[in-house]
C-alpha cells in the first residue's frame, strides 16, 4: 500500500453542515399555512411530551422511554440524504391520518 492510500484512508468527503443564515433563508421560504401546522402541533405535542417524560424519569417502567426520541432523531439523521433526495408528492389524502389523529 503506497503513502498516498494509507494517507487517503477515511478520508471521506463529508458535506458541509449549512450555515445558521442558510436555514433560516430556506425556512422563510415556507408557505404561511406551514406555521400554522407546526403551531398547532407544538400546541398538541408539548403537553404530552411533559407528561411522558415525567413518566420516564420517575417509572422505572417507563425508563427505556428517555431514548425513543434521540434514537428517532438519529435514525432521520442517518437516512438524511435519502430522504432530502425524495422527491415531493403531495397528495390530499396525507390530511385523512392528521385529521383522525387531531
Amino acid at each position: 500500500m503506497s503513502q498516498e492510500e494509507i494517507s487517503n484512508i477515511g478520508s471521506a468527503h463529508v458535506p458541509e453542515m449549512p450555515t445558521f443564515r442558510d436555514i433560516t433563508a430556506a425556512i422563510k421560504k415556507w408557505p404561511p399555512v406551514t406555521y400554522i401546522y407546526l403551531a398547532s402541533l407544538a400546541l398538541i405535542a408539548v403537553p404530552i411530551l411533559w407528561l411522558a417524560a415525567d413518566a420516564w424519569l420517575h417509572d422505572e417502567n417507563q425508563a427505556h422511554g428517555i431514548f425513543i426520541i434521540p434514537i428517532a432523531v438519529f435514525l432521520l439523521w442517518i437516512q438524511r440524504d435519502t430522504i432530502q433526495k425524495a422527491a415531493p408528492k403531495p397528495s390530499a389524502w396525507g390530511l385523512l391520518p392528521l385529521g383522525l389523529g387531531l
